[in-house]
């Protein structure tokens, strides 16, 4: 579960762009193998993309489905102290 999670980090770290499998390799320490069929299960689960004519890798739909979940780490309820003391201050 380890080896998923240190992917999806290092996909995540290069999303702008994307990343190739042999770079992904070797930022992660694993055998082209051992990703490229961690990266299948990943993609086919949508947590990440991948492209076939560029072959990059990106983050896919599922994590941001995931993130949108955890309501308890709304930015909005974390800082709305904060956001009313500014509000009473500047009217």
């Amino acid at each position: 579960m380890h080896r998923a999670i240190s992917l999806l980090r290092v996909v995540a770290r290069h999303n702008d762009n994307g990343i190739r499998l042999t770079p992904l390799c070797k930022e992660v320490g694993l055998k082209p193998s051992t990703a490229y069929q961690l990266l299948a299960t990943l993609a086919k689960e949508g947590f990440v993309t991948h492209d076939p004519y560029s072959k990059l890798y990106n983050l896919g739909l599922e994590l941001f489905t995931l993130g949108s979940a955890a309501h308890q780490f709304a930015l909005r309820d974390y800082l709305q102290d904060t956001l009313e003391r500014i509000a009473r201050r500047t009217g």
